[in-house]
């Protein structure tokens, strides 16, 4: 992960610990349930993620075939 979006992410965590759980995080903890998160979850994302993938190129796939379908040409 670049190291902005990543620096984002831990103040994003801070604020979400700090106003909804009353709970001040230090970067260092904020970067370590980042990690925690990550690898918990990136799984699941990344298998859902290649799903879609499969999805959409299933769909295009058969939009191609019936567009290739509409060009045969009768026989006689």
């Amino acid at each position: 992960m670049e190291k902005e979006i990543r620096e984002q992410m831990i103040k994003e965590i801070r604020r979400y610990a700090e106003t909804t759980l009353d709970v001040e995080l230090g970067n260092l903890a904020a970067d370590q349930l980042l990690e925690f998160f990550e690898e918990i979850l990136t799984p699941s994302i990344y298998n859902q993620a290649l799903l879609d993938a499969k999805k959409r190129v299933q769909e295009g796939w058969l939009r191609i075939e019936d567009d290739l379908y509409t060009l045969e040409k009768p026989k006689r």
